[in-house]
């Protein structure tokens, strides 16, 4: 997982119009409207993204954090995207934090969710992070109701926003912030749970680890009182869900890996709820693991990942199985962690590239979808 579980995978969730990697890019195959690339798309530093939100060919936001290894202290970064190029922005009075997951609604509305940390104990986290753009700049949002929780997910419109986090999950309407827990009905621990939030219905899904036995997958559905399990059709020993995304008229995908002993080689999983029953649906068969996935704009999907334990995998759903798409050029050492769009002809994917496999700290990596290839 993303964040604190997993620092170099993504947890992609989706909500009611935007939220991690909100909506995917469309197929690889007859795009129409297709336009060429902009002239220059990619950003490298020394670091890792872990989410990207866009709302328009001219506006995106990828977050992550700078690689530091020998203080080992997060240094959180935040890029956008103005048509043109990606270029950094300032978090004012934000040093040392881990940024989990970016919800963008417009170029004067977006969220950003994460984790403070101490500067003197790296990897202590200290506090919830919450962050709102009004299109100059990005402010804290300070509330009594953040403490004591660690967020991982955001989900937003222009008149509501929904933060996820380890224990509850916070709501904002009317000016006002209120909070709705979230417990699970699970008997041992779970794992870097992801969020899918619709007006009516709440789902969210990750992996727990039992009092004994193996770790599984979980999916459980908020019915307006309490969290339901919901039966999945995942049933190898060793699951993970590592994205939901929520699309247009209920739909949920939910995906991830799995393997029949702990250690041993992993392949994607997929599952689409179609309003009644989650349906697994057929994937990349071969040693594989997606780490985002999103709806697009009247149909469609993206799939983000990696293939083996390096290698970009970028994968259109055709309504039938998923098909990787050319990623040409791009560094065998490379992961995706999340995916965003806007229209078939304009698509992000975010993650790291580990170059050599034994590097200690890894690069940013950005591509993006024209229309009929990753670049």
């Amino acid at each position: 997982m993303r964040g604190y579980w997993r620092g170099w995978a993504a947890i992609a969730a989706a909500g009611i119009v935007a939220m991690t990697g909100v909506v995917g890019g469309a197929g690889p195959a007859g795009a129409a409207g297709s336009a060429a690339s902009p002239a220059s798309t990619s950003f490298s530093t020394q670091g890792n993204l872990t989410d990207v939100a866009a709302t328009s060919a001219t506006n995106a936001w990828a977050i992550g954090d700078l690689a530091n290894s020998k203080t080992e202290a997060d240094t959180p970064i935040v890029l956008h995207w103005n048509g043109a190029k990606w270029s950094r922005v300032v978090i004012p009075k934000i040093k040392h934090a881990m940024l989990n997951a970016v919800a963008a609604v417009s170029a004067s509305d977006a969220w950003i969710v994460g984790l403070d940390e101490d500067p003197v104990t790296p990897g202590n986290y200290e506090s919830a992070l919450v962050l709102h753009w009004n299109g100059r700049t990005w402010t804290r949002v300070l509330n009594p109701l953040f403490a004591g929780d660690l967020p991982s997910d955001v989900a937003a419109t222009a008149k509501t926003v929904w933060v996820f986090a380890q224990r509850q999950i916070w709501h904002l309407t009317g000016g006002t912030w209120s909070l709705l827990p979230a417990t699970l009905p699970l008997n041992g621990t779970t794992y870097a749970s992801v969020g899918v939030a619709w007006p009516a219905t709440f789902w969210r899904g990750g992996y727990y680890q039992p009092t004994t036995g193996p770790y599984t997958a979980y999916v459980v559905r908020w019915n307006g009182f309490e969290w339901r399990r919901v039966a999945i059709p995942m049933h190898h020993p060793y699951d993970i869900i590592e994205a939901m995304a929520g699309g247009p008229h209920g739909q949920v995908w939910a995906v991830g890996y799995g393997s029949p002993v702990d250690g041993a080689t992993e392949f994607a999983e997929s599952m689409l709820w179609n309003g009644k029953q989650w349906r697994q649906e057929p994937t990349i068969q071969s040693d594989s693991a997606f780490l985002g996935v999103g709806f697009i704009p009247g149909g469609g999907a993206w799939a983000v990942g990696y293939f083996g334990y390096g290698g970009v995998l970028a994968a259109h759903w055709t309504g039938k199985a998923w098909k990787p798409a050319p990623a040409p050029g791009v560094n065998p050492h490379a992961f995706l962690n999340a995916v965003a769009a806007t229209s078939a002809a304009n698509a992000w994917a975010v993650g790291d590239v580990w170059q050599p496999p034994t590097a200690a700290t890894p690069t940013t990596i950005i591509l993006h979808w024209d229309g009929s290839k990753w670049s």
